[in-house]
């Protein structure tokens, strides 16, 4: 019964992937090019359109050879109509507007799977809308930005203070003063190769330090939060899984790319209000065994080195 389903699934994978291979409408479009529409539509962070901005679009044709580009301007619906022909393999689209952040996003039917289809020469779905977000600039800050060196955990399976102000260890294991996060690795002791178990916990040692998951928006060139809110801490420890590979934080409820806002060195009056703290926001933690000595843990963060400026925009 069980090699009957696996040959039935194989039967309609083969099919769905032959059928493919032999459209001859799909193959010619995939070598020569055929139509496409998409209607793309600019907006802010709230939905408003963003009429005017310039529309910079690579049209792909057999990857890079003898592509072609389309540039104009949104309308004021914040819409732009994209028409050409394309072998399938890649549209890019950049979009600007003085006073804002560029935005990108890349479309490719070829990868898109078997929903895309060519009919009448034409790339399916003709007139696909697509949703692209534009962010204005703010106010830039002199944050401190971290993103390396990887440094190498001094003791294993202990808790390690670490200054993300200086970005290192406290002493006696670096040049830190304040523990604004503790970092435990747990690691097998075995090398890069062979490690089966290296992850590292990591814990606010203030009571009302803390922090709180913001979504990564990868299309603009600002990926990240503008401001830290205050009054937002619901996060107090976390634990970082072996992640060379990754570029930012994962949710931990639905895996989504996110970065970890933090209020550090908190003060609060009588009432339990802050009246004093620095935020931050921690976009990584790279844990990883190393192939001598022991492993090696990389925070990708900023820190706003000026008491209570909940600013966090900056130039990457």
């Amino acid at each position: 019964m069980k090699f009957a389903v696996l040959a039935f699934v194989f039967v309609l994978t083969g099919t769905s992937i032959w059928g493919r291979l032999v459209d001859s409408d799909f193959q010619h479009a995939h070598l020569n090019g055929a139509k496409a529409r998409v209607e793309l539509s600019v907006h802010d962070e709230y939905g408003a359109p963003v009429s005017g901005a310039s529309v910079h679009v690579l049209m792909g044709m057999n990857y890079r050879l003898n592509s072609y580009d389309i540039d104009g301007k949104t309308d004021t619906n914040g819409v732009f109509v994209i028409e050409g022909k394309t072998t399938g393999n890649e549209i890019e689209i950049k979009v600007t507007k003085d006073g804002w952040y560029r935005s990108q996003k890349k479309l490719c039917f070829i990868a898109m799977g078997h929903e895309h289809a060519v009919k009448n020469g034409k790339w399916q779905p003709w007139g696909m809308k697509v949703d692209l977000p534009l962010r204005r600039m703010g106010t830039l800050s002199k944050l401190l930005v971290f993103g390396s060196p990887a440094r190498a955990i001094p003791s294993t399976n202990s808790w390690v203070g670490v200054d993300l102000e200086r970005n290192d260890f406290v002493k006696p294991y670096g040049i830190g003063e304040s523990s604004d996060v503790l970092v435990k690795v747990m690691w097998d002791g075995l090398s890069l190769d062979d490690s089966k178990l290296c992850y590292a916990e990591v814990t606010f040692p203030r009571e009302h330090d803390g922090g709180y998951f913001a979504p990564i928006m990868n299309c603009s060139d600002f990926r990240y939060a503008y401001f830290a809110e205050t009054n937002k801490v619901d996060v107090s420890s976390l634990k970082i899984v072996r992640n060379g590979n990754a570029r930012h934080l994962s949710h931990p409820t639905d895996g989504r790319e996110c970065e970890l806002i933090v209020r550090l060195r908190t003060e609060l009056d009588d009432r339990g209000h802050v009246v004093a703290a620095n935020y931050g926001a921690i976009e990584n933690i790279i844990v990883s065994p190393a192939w001598k000595g022991n492993p090696t843990i990389r925070f990708v963060h900023v820190f706003n080195p000026v008491r209570n400026d909940t600013n966090l925009e900056y130039h990457e």
